[in-house]
């Protein structure tokens, strides 16, 4: 940033190997030349062109000045023009010392440092993106040195967004790293990865911004996943897991599992229940579902646990989010365990027909006797037409014709009395056999 380079017009050279011996000179001056500088506590401030400063101490190419607020720092020469030049005078005790730096001045700077000239002032005016172009054409042609102002520009703005100034780090920590400035390079990959975590270099960079971007790239995954494990660690803590499996368990019955689970922030996606017989190698899976209720249910079916003889179950429960394992009943190692006893399926299978079978057989023989029972009125009937016809003969002539359909309209009829008697009592037998064989609990097998 420009603060950085003017942090060397002060700060940054406190520790040079010769320091020089600052002069007393009190004189009224202008500033020709704009400058960004840094205070001796660190804060910016701007001398703007021809503002009036005071110029407290001189030193062999700088001059130590105070503005009309207050402010002081050190500040080349050339950037200063001094109305008068007063002789130089001892500062005694009880004088006048209006014009008198509140205290001694930080240490004059190197001659070798380089002020922030009026042209980086400029760069205010620049739109971001200028700035950026202005910036990656410099990197593209190996101008490392003027890439890092320009980058510091765009930085030091407040409009920038926030992919702009990603990319300024980029260009800022690339050119500090070719320069030299491992320290400072460093400080920009960390923001470029705060703000785009899986943000990473070409294979082809330069292995020297390579190695520095690499360095950081690894603390900051190791940060994240400290992070991530805290965080995972606060939802383990926050979840409650409450319900009971059978401690013993007969075989061919199925063996249910049900918990409920305290999860303020509804991380647990999924719950399952491993399971083996003890001695297996692998364990099988159960999911358990989340019924309307909030509990979460399961059972191993009762074709899984039948065994002719005394077994021992062993299990363990996993929760879990898309990120893996959260809390958890046991392990693979340490499986809990449930006492099976012998047991079949066929021992505890339910009859094999449904009851409906059996009340539609039962309800086709009570229809087909009725049936039955209409069919014999409709036979009497008939029998005693033919009779009374037949009686008519010993009075009259009558139609043999007719007498012989009656005869045989009543044949029909007892036929199928007799056909349906059959069928009827045929029917009721096999819904008598059926009996023992239907269902009539409704338990479905397993």
């Amino acid at each position: 940033m420009i603060a950085a380079l003017a942090l060397s017009l002060g700060l940054a050279a406190a520790g040079r190997a010769r320091a020089e011996s600052p002069k007393l000179l009190n004189a009224q001056a202008t500033i020709v030349t704009a400058t960004k500088l840094v205070d001796e506590k660190g804060r910016k401030f701007t001398l703007k062109r021809n503002e009036a400063v005071t110029v407290v101490y001189e030193g062999d190419a700088w001059y130590w000045v105070k503005n009309a607020k207050g402010q002081q720092a050190w500040i080349k020469k050339e950037s200063v023009k001094l109305k008068s030049r007063p002789a130089a005078k001892p500062a005694r005790a009880g004088t006048d010392k209006t014009n008198e730096p509140a205290a001694a001045p930080a240490p004059v700077p190197s001659s070798a440092a380089k002020p922030v000239t009026e042209a980086d002032v400029k760069f205010a005016d620049e739109p971001i993106d200028t700035l950026l172009g202005r910036a990656r054409t410099h990197y593209d042609n190996l101008d490392y040195d003027q890439v890092i102002p320009l980058a510091n520009a765009v930085l030091a703005r407040p409009e920038p967004t926030p992919d702009q100034k990603l990319d300024a780090y980029l260009l800022q920590g690339s050119a500090l790293a070719i320069v030299g400035d491992s320290i400072e390079a460093e400080k920009s990959f960390r923001l470029l990865l705060h703000g785009r975590p899986d943000f990473d270099l070409p294979a082809k960079t330069p292995p020297k911004i390579l190695a520095i971007f690499r360095k950081v790239q690894v603390e900051e995954q190791a940060i994240i996943e400290q992070m991530k494990a805290k965080q995972r660690e606060r939802i383990r803590q926050g979840l409650l897991l409450s319900g009971d499996h059978p401690e013993k368990a007969t075989g061919g019955y199925p063996l249910a599992f049900v918990y409920r689970l305290r999860d303020p922030g509804n991380a647990v996606e999924e719950m399952r229940v491993h399971y083996r017989r003890h001695g297996d190698v692998g364990y099988s899976s159960l999911v358990l579902k989340r019924d309307a209720e909030g509990a979460w249910r399961g059972a191993i079916p009762g074709g899984w646990t039948a065994s002719e003889r005394d077994y021992k179950l062993e299990f363990y429960l996993v929760t879990a989010d898309s990120d893996g394992p959260l809390l958890t009943v046991g392990s693979d190692e340490q499986p809990r365990t449930v006492a099976v006893a012998a047991g079949t399926v066929e021992q505890t299978k339910p009859p094999p027909l449904p009851l409906w079978s059996f009340l539609a057989v039962s309800g086709t023989a009570v229809a087909t006797a009725v049936a039955a029972g209409g069919t014999a009125v409709g036979t009497l009937l008939a029998q005693q037409d033919y009779r009374d016809y037949a009686a008519q003969g010993t009075q009259r002539a009558i139609d043999g014709s007719v007498l012989n359909q009656k005869a045989s309209t009543g044949q029909a009829l007892a036929t199928t009395t007799n056909v349906l008697w059959i069928s009827s009592a045929v029917i009721a037998v096999a819904a008598g056999v059926m009996a023992p064989f239907v269902n009539w609990s409704g338990r479905s097998a397993e």
